[in-house]
């Protein structure tokens, strides 16, 4: 276990939990539309998270959780519409945070993983010696 690997990759995830966020509340009207509350009036903004499942004490996946109706909001579907005649347009809410920040996250990756990666490569050529 590499230390620091895991909480970098923590941190990575609740910020860009937090960037999901404030981009729900920036591209949708609460007033107007039916986005951000569902039946259970939980919000879109606050039903977004961060988890990380670890194997062998290192996290192997982070995940983002988020109601339902955010998936409906991104691909424009409405209750009783197909998707011929319906309403409302799509809105990409979580697209574009996630292509510019697996670029982040595969620099952390990479920049604790590499050296290890070496070293174990390094160990194996000398044992073949």
């Amino acid at each position: 276990m590499i230390p620091g690997f895991n909480t970098d990759i923590e941190q990575w995830a609740m910020n860009t939990a937090a960037l999901l966020k404030s981009n729900v509340n920036g591209m949708t009207n609460q007033t107007k539309h039916g986005y951000i509350k569902a039946r259970k009036y939980v919000s879109l903004a606050a039903s977004v998270k961060s988890r990380n499942t670890k194997r062998y004490g290192e996290v192997e996946r982070v995940i983002f959780p988020f109601a339902k109706h955010g998936f409906f909001l991104a691909v424009g579907a409405s209750r009783g519409h197909s998707y011929k005649t319906n309403p409302r347009k799509a809105v990409p809410w979580f697209n574009f945070v996630f292509d510019s920040g697996i670029k982040e996250l595969a620099d952390i990756v990479a920049s604790y993983k590499a050296d290890s990666y070496l070293k174990a490569f390094d160990m194996g050529l000398k044992e073949l010696k």
